[in-house]
């Protein structure tokens, strides 16, 4: 069954304008996928927290060499890496901030890019399609937005994936 996971990267719970280019976006991919499930993530609720010394460890630890408090920092991070590898669709709506992603799309980039955990290489294809159903970021580009503000989640998504949507 298809399996579309949104992230929601706007402070802004009403009035976003990410968040209404996602819903559309939403909206054509369940009507393409009549049996499929959504998962969406607002990663603006706080509950994903700045990468702490133990965290950052045990990323860099081999598993039969993790410590119990090291599995415990990594838990996090481990089930967020979960989601994504459930995700047969990875969509993300993000704002410009200040001329950049906001930090919350960057504070869960840093819990889902991992050495050793990598991002499944072809996110799953379509049941019965040879089209990738690959990662699609929504990002409405208006005044104060820039190419280097888009550019970085691009190329991480690009490189971990090999594939990539963006509709600006």
């Amino acid at each position: 069954m298809p399996h579309l996971l949104r992230i929601d990267a706007s402070s802004r719970q009403e009035g976003s304008h990410s968040r209404a280019l996602a819903d559309k976006a939403e909206a054509s991919w369940r009507a393409a996928h009549p049996d499929g499930t959504v998962t969406t993530r607002d990663v603006t609720d706080g509950a994903i927290p700045i990468l702490s010394a133990a965290t950052t460890a045990g990323f860099c630890t081999s598993d039969d060499a993790m410590t119990p408090d090291l599995r415990a920092a990594t838990v996090r991070s481990d089930r967020l890496i979960a989601e994504v590898q459930a995700a047969d669709t990875l969509l993300i709506s993000a704002p410009i901030y200040n001329f950049a992603s906001p930090a919350a799309l960057k504070l869960w980039i840093d819990q889902v890019v991992r050495l050793g955990r990598p991002l499944p290489s072809t996110m799953a294809r379509s049941p019965g399609s040879s089209r990738r159903a690959g990662p699609f970021c929504a990002w409405p580009m208006g005044l104060g937005a820039t190419a280097l503000a888009v550019r970085w989640p691009r190329q991480i998504f690009w490189r971990l994936t090999c594939g990539f949507c963006c509709a600006f």
